[in-house]
């Protein structure tokens, strides 16, 4: 099974485990964001269900997610780091300042539709149900993979 994440695609048959996929996504985000910039934890990794934390500081102008529920969004540069946009080695991000790029939040439906049109372009496996909870300091996330059918035998 395929997972797509941070610009990357990651096949479960490379990873023995959640914490080998764990040090592969946190790499991959020190080489492009820059070190201690963010951290990942991969909570759960399997044929079926990937869950990590993104954990992630913005500056003083980032207002808590929460505070705008039953409304859930996914802020513009957490969808940007999760699909990796741009991904380029050896660059760093600058968290605490504030670019008029990037001060948005997209609707849920919408960040999944576009996480999951970026899984089908890179020949991952199909998603079947994707979970997403922000808060001020981290971004919780889910991915359920659709299970293959079995060929039955005659």
């Amino acid at each position: 099974m395929k997972y797509y994440l941070i610009g990357a695609v990651l096949d479960t048959k490379s990873f023995g485990t959640a914490q080998e996929m764990q040090e592969v996504l946190q790499r991959r985000l020190d080489s492009w964001l820059g070190k201690d910039k963010t951290q990942i934890n991969v909570e759960e990794l399997n044929d079926h269900t990937m869950k990590f934390t993104l954990y992630r500081k913005y500056g003083n102008w980032f207002e808590d997610p929460q505070r705008f529920q039953p409304q859930t969004s996914v802020f513009s540069w957490d969808e940007h780091i999760l699909l990796g946009d741009d991904y380029q080695t050896g660059t760093t991000a600058d968290f605490e300042t504030l670019t008029g790029r990037y001060v948005i939040s997209y609707n849920e439906n919408d960040f999944f539709a576009d996480y999951k049109e970026k899984a089908k372009e890179n020949h991952c496996t199909r998603i079947k149900r994707l979970e997403q909870q922000s808060f001020l300091d981290r971004i919780e996330f889910t991915v359920e993979l659709l299970q293959p059918k079995k060929k039955q035998r005659p």
